[in-house]
C-alpha cells in the first residue's frame, strides 16, 4: 500500500499540512493512495471528497482496502433477504449459511475439531454448506419437488454465493421459500445427528410447505 512512487511537488512543504517535517513523506504516499481511489483534497483545510461527489467514510475506505488485501473477497449478502417474509431466525441463519459460519463438519474441523466429516443426510460426501444444501442427493430430492411445485428452474449451483445471488434476483415469495427450505433442511441434518431421527424425506417437505403457507 505504501510503495508508490512519491512525487515531491514545489509547494508540498510540512508547514502547509501542519505536519512534523518527518512526517511529509508519509502523508504523501496517504494522499498518493487516496487519490487511487478517487479522493481529492479541496478547500485551504483539508477535506477529502470522493471525485463523483459523494462524502468520504471510513467504512469506505475499510472496505477498498480489505477487498485488496483478502484473497477471496465474499460478495456482500444481499440486503433484500433482510426483508423476506419469514421468521427473523431463519434469516439470520441464512445470513450465517452465506458467510459460511454455521457449524457444519468442514467449518469445524477448520477450528481443529476431531469428528467426522460425512455429510448425515447423503453419508457419502464431506459435509459442507455447498454439498449439504445445494448438491446432496437428498436436498436435491427437495429442490428437484419444490422446483415442480411451484415452477421455478432447477439449478444446481456452484457455491453457496452464487446460489444465493439467483435467489435474490426472484420474486419475494421465492426468497423466503429458499430461506426456509434451507432452515429445514438444517433443521433435519441436526435431528439426525443429535437426536438420531429417522424422519421421512417427504416430513421436512410437508414442513417447508406448511411453514411457506403460513406466512403467505
Amino acid at each position: 500500500m505504501w510503495d508508490m512512487p512519491l512525487r515531491f511537488g514545489r509547494m508540498e512543504r510540512s508547514f502547509i499540512y501542519h505536519l512534523p517535517r518527518q512526517m511529509l513523506p508519509l502523508w504523501l504516499r496517504v494522499k498518493a493512495r487516496l487519490v487511487c481511489l478517487g479522493i481529492s483534497r479541496t478547500g485551504t483545510y483539508d477535506s477529502l471528497v470522493w471525485s463523483i461527489h459523494k462524502p468520504v467514510s471510513v467504512k469506505n475506505i475499510y472496505a477498498d482496502m480489505i477487498s485488496v488485501v483478502a484473497e477471496n473477497p465474499l460478495p456482500l449478502f444481499p440486503p433484500c433477504f433482510w426483508k423476506a417474509i419469514c421468521p427473523m431466525k431463519m434469516i439470520i441463519f441464512s445470513w450465517l449459511l452465506f458467510r459460511n459460519k454455521n457449524l457444519t463438519w468442514e467449518t469445524l474441523q477448520r477450528r481443529n475439531w476431531q469428528g467426522p466429516s460425512r455429510c448425515s443426510m447423503c453419508l457419502n460426501a464431506s459435509e459442507s454448506n455447498l454439498h449439504m444444501f445445494f448438491q446432496c442427493p437428498t436436498s436435491l430430492i427437495i429442490w428437484y419437488d419444490l422446483s415442480t411445485f411451484f415452477v421455478f428452474p432447477h439449478i444446481i449451483f456452484s457455491s453457496v454465493q452464487e446460489g444465493f445471488l439467483w435467489w435474490s434476483r426472484q420474486s419475494p415469495p421465492w426468497r423466503s421459500l429458499f430461506i426456509i427450505t434451507c432452515w429445514y433442511l438444517w433443521n433435519w441434518r441436526n435431528a439426525h445427528i443429535f437426536q438420531d431421527s429417522k424422519e421421512p424425506l417427504q416430513a421436512i417437505l410437508q414442513r417447508i410447505l406448511a411453514c411457506y403457507d403460513s406466512y403467505h
